[in-house]
This record gives structure tokens, sequence and C-alpha cells, in this order.
């Protein structure tokens, strides 16, 4: 590590960031790893805030992993506030795009999902060709900003609500708004918005009339059930 004589004298190390000085991929996961351990064994964090420290393995792909405009949507409980995991959904949609089909997403991962976000994490630094796909395949040169503009007008455009009752809600509205506008660079039909948001209403309606799907909709059968279902319904109003 090269730093000026007096760094030690004038820094206070409370303050101070590891980084690595090469990009080599081993390097960036020891350092991101120590930056994370510090988190978690500080202040308790959700898995989502503690794996936030990951999004700066590579700072051209922060606002990637964590866009700005997407940190107003939230589930709200009666006692909590939850915002959208974005690294969730690209995740989950990467895969969906590689394997054409939600019936293998997440397989063997349930007991481990911050496992397999952190794996995605991984790969998209890497840009390895593994089960998310490639992501320079999807981005070349890692160009994504003109899909997340396009994306962001939609949510506008559609008037899509800030606040969602349950994750089901959450869920139905953006994998297929995600997947058809940021990985199939499509644009929407906003003059249906309202029979489009009709259909997803309708979607989420028989979704919480199973009292399964409500007990436990983290389970992989119901998710899958939620990215298909809501794919399908945008693909209809895209072009």
């Amino acid at each position: 590590m090269n730093v000026a004589p007096d760094f030690f004298e004038t820094t206070f190390l409370g303050f101070s960031y590891l980084v690595p000085s090469i990009s080599d991929e081993q390097q960036q996961k020891y350092y991101s790893s120590v930056f994370r351990n510090i988190n978690i064994q500080g202040v308790a964090l959700l898995p989502q805030e503690s794996r936030a420290s990951l999004y700066f393995l590579d700072k051209d792909l922060v606002q990637f992993f964590e866009p700005d405009f997407a940190k107003i949507f939230v589930v709200k409980s009666v006692s909590n506030v939850t915002e959208i995991d974005f690294v969730r959904c690209l995740s989950l949609l990467s895969q969906y795009k590689k394997d054409g089909t939600a019936n293998y997403i997440a397989r063997s991962y349930k007991p481990q999902m911050e496992k397999y976000y952190e794996e995605y994490i991984y790969s998209v630094v890497a840009d390895t060709d593994d089960k998310y796909g490639q992501f320079s395949t999807t981005f070349p040169a890692k160009k994504y900003d003109d899909r997340y503009q396009n994306l962001q007008q939609a949510l506008n455009s559609l008037e899509i609500k800030k606040e969602f009752p349950s994750i089901i809600d959450l869920d139905v509205y953006f994998f297929g708004l995600i997947y058809t506008i940021v990985f199939e660079n499509k644009t929407m039909d906003f003059i249906r918005k309202e029979e489009l948001k009709n259909e997803i209403d309708t979607k989420i309606a028989a979704f919480r009339k199973d009292p399964s799907h409500i007990k436990a909709p983290s389970n992989l059968g119901h998710l899958r059930a939620r990215i298909s279902s809501s794919i399908e319904i945008y693909q209809k109003y895209a072009s």
C-alpha cells in the first residue's frame, strides 16, 4: 500500500477505507469481504445493507446495483418498511434471461438466497458467463444508463405506486417491467396503462387468494410464478 509519510499521523483510521490497488478478482473479493465483516460485526445490519459494500467492487456499477430512483419504492407493513431489493430483481431476472424460463431460478439456494445474490454481484464484476449469463452480453461496455432512464420514465408514466402492502404486490409490478425495459431494451405502451395495471392487480389478487402463497411468499415455487406471470403480462404491452 502506497501512503504519504504522514498518513498515520494525519488520518483517523475510523474513517479510512480498504481499497485494492489492483483489479485482481481475488483481491477485490478479499477487501470487500473485510469491509463487509466490519459491517456485520458492528451495528446489526439487514442483509441488504451489509451486501451493499460489495457494490463498490466496481465504482462504475454502483448505480447499476442500487439505482437512486428505485429507493422510493417500499413494502410497508404495520411495523416495518423495506426498500425494494434491486439486486434481488436483477439476479433473478438475469438467470431467467439465460434460461428462458423461471423453472430453475435459484434452485438449491432457498436456504441461502444471500449467497445467490452475492454470487451474482461477483459474476457481474468479473463478467463471467455462468448461471446468470454474461453481463457484457446484455450490457455491452457497461452501458445500462439509457435503459435505467427508460425504466424510471416508465415508473413515472405508469404511475406505479410507491408503497406496497406485500412483496407479492411489489414483485408482480416490478419483475416484468424491469425485465422488459432493462434486459430486453423494449418500450412500454403507456396509452394502455390502465389496462396493464388492471391485469397486474387481477394477477396479484389471484396470488393473494392462495393461503400458501400468503403464508410463504419466499417459497421458490411462488417466487417463480410471480416472475413468469409478471413478465408474461408486461410482454403484451411492450414493443
